[in-house]
């Protein structure tokens, strides 16, 4: 299980923009390290969320500590269903390597106030 858990088959293409700009499927151009592409049945589009991030050191292992987070959901992919997020680390090869590192567990919790105006912004 660990073995299958460890590869990262996962590839994302990003069209290129004279801007450099990697546009989410929110529409809105991803920032790195605070954009997760999530499951649009538990976290909307839009939705902010704080979440433990676990901390890896420079092979990609878990230290044992988290990070806590405000990160945003602006993309959706093949790979991130239920409680699988996605963290957006950049582009280039040192933020490719460091996102096919990232396989480890953190929590979240969807921020926002049940029946607000934030309950729902992206509506």
């Amino acid at each position: 299980m660990k073995e299958l858990v460890e590869q990262n088959p996962s590839y994302v293409f990003f069209e290129r923009r004279p801007t450099n700009d990697v546009i989410g499927s929110a529409g809105i151009p991803l920032l790195a390290m605070a954009s997760v592409a999530a499951d649009r049945s538990l976290l909307p589009m839009g939705t902010p969320i704080l979440a433990e991030v676990p901390l890896l050191d420079g092979e990609g292992n878990w230290t044992g500590k988290h990070q806590l987070r405000l990160l945003i959901a602006l993309d959706t992919g093949g790979a991130v269903k239920r409680g699988h997020l996605d963290l957006y680390h950049g582009m280039g090869e040192k933020a490719g390597v460091a996102a096919g590192h990232y396989k480890h567990f953190g929590r979240v919790w969807k921020l926002g106030l049940g029946h607000g105006p934030t309950a729902a912004p992206w509506l």
